[in-house]
């Protein structure tokens, strides 16, 4: 008999600053102290420009969205949490 072990739920925030037009997504608990470097998505076929924040490790910590309303669906960036 085959068990699957309990899967643990997923948590992740999502921001978004309406002035600015710019969304993170948080894939855990952060600052911007804790990111070591900043990566640029070079070419994609979603609008909006993407950018992933890496700890020192080298661990994905969350991704930036500028221009976000241009590439991310409306009510996603709806149900984020204001800034």
């Amino acid at each position: 008999m085959h068990h699957e072990r309990p899967r643990k739920l997923i948590t992740t925030r999502v921001t978004y600053d309406r002035t600015k037009n710019i969304a993170r997504i948080l894939l855990t608990d952060y600052t911007d102290e804790d990111v070591a470097r900043w990566k640029g998505l070079a070419e994609h076929d979603i609008e909006g420009e993407f950018t992933f924040g890496f700890d020192k490790g080298g661990r994905l910590l969350g991704v930036e969205v500028r221009f976000a309303s241009q590439g991310l669906p409306p009510d996603f960036l709806d149900d984020a949490d204001p800034v």
